[in-house]
């Protein structure tokens, strides 16, 4: 550990880290904005629930090992990584894994734009988000879904949607052949 303080006073960073010699399931890690792991996969897994409880927009970083699969069902899909870079030619371990923590968008939202004010169900695992929107009794499905920390787009028909999550609430703008306009959504459930 002293060796680590010494590396991390001499780049300038010593005021903005902390190392800790603990067991990793007991520290609190709900301060951190920024984590890098090299842990084995098992480990990941472990960890994984505790990472995605973090704040939204939290980054992961982890040297060759990705999150595994799911521990209560070892046939849903692990959290996927955002980015995945590997070197080749690679001498060992030369895959960087990178995470954003998704913010929550699980559940049914009442979606108001300029056109319509209509009822949106989101599913979610991770980053991964699906649903469909209820409006005057049809039923859209939700397309083009991608969650990056608080930031989220998504298309219904022809409108494409951008905005960010806040706890309960989103807001955005949707683009549309007629223009753009302003959306807000918030949780119902």
């Amino acid at each position: 550990m002293a060796a680590s303080k010494q590396y991390a006073n001499e780049a300038g960073v010593a005021d903005r880290t902390e190392f800790l010699a603990t067991d990793l399931f007991d520290v609190d890690l709900s301060r951190a904005t920024v984590i890098t792991m090299f842990l084995l996969p098992d480990i990941n897994t472990r960890l994984r629930p505790t990472l995605l409880a973090l704040e939204p927009g939290t980054r992961i970083a982890s040297n060759t090992w990705d999150m595994g699969d799911s521990e209560n069902d070892p046939d849903a899909p692990g959290w996927i990584p955002d980015e995945t870079i590997a070197l080749d030619p690679c001498p060992s371990f030369c895959t960087s894994l990178f995470w954003i923590v998704p913010a929550n968008v699980s559940g049914t939202w009442r979606l108001v734009d300029q056109e319509q004010e209509a009822e949106l169900e989101l599913a979610q695992e991770c980053q991964v988000v699906s649903g469909r929107l209820l409006t005057n009794g049809r039923i859209e499905d939700v397309g083009e879904r991608r969650l990056r920390g608080r930031e989220i787009s998504f298309s219904i028909g022809d409108t494409s949607y951008r905005g960010r999550v806040d706890g309960n609430t989103m807001t955005g703008t949707a683009r549309a052949d007629d223009g753009t306009s302003k959306w807000r959504a918030g949780r119902i459930n």
